[in-house]
């Protein structure tokens, strides 16, 4: 019986000591832009389901620039961008983190001048 008691308790420490490692894992978020905007991370490195927000910034100088898409490890996620931010919930793993920039195709406005 002590035997069994006993390989019972090495196998929970061996079990508990792979949890605690599993725990203290992190994993890597690479942020990739096109030109026309940058992305921000909140933290590049992150544990096991933890949660991450990235942030868009499309440049707005000479031209205006708008994200044109976004894409977490091959799966399209530009539908779920709110106000700039696209939030990844429970990570769980490595992310790579692309987002394609396209020139703001609206005309300028003509000057239009008003004589009396």
């Amino acid at each position: 019986m002590k035997k069994i008691l006993l390989s019972l308790c090495a196998l929970a420490l061996v079990a508990s000591g792979g949890l605690l490692a599993w725990l203290l894992t992190e994993f890597q978020i690479t942020l990739q832009s096109s030109a026309g905007g940058t992305l921000y991370c909140e933290k590049i490195t992150v544990h096991p389901f933890q949660k991450v927000k990235i942030y868009i910034v499309p440049e707005q100088n000479k031209t205006e620039y708008t994200l044109e898409s976004i894409v977490v490890n091959g799966e399209d996620c530009t539908g779920a961008v709110y106000r700039e931010c696209l939030t990844l919930d429970r990570v769980w793993g490595d992310q790579v983190v692309e987002a394609t920039f396209s020139e703001n195709q609206t005309p300028a406005a003509p000057a239009s001048a008003v004589f009396v």
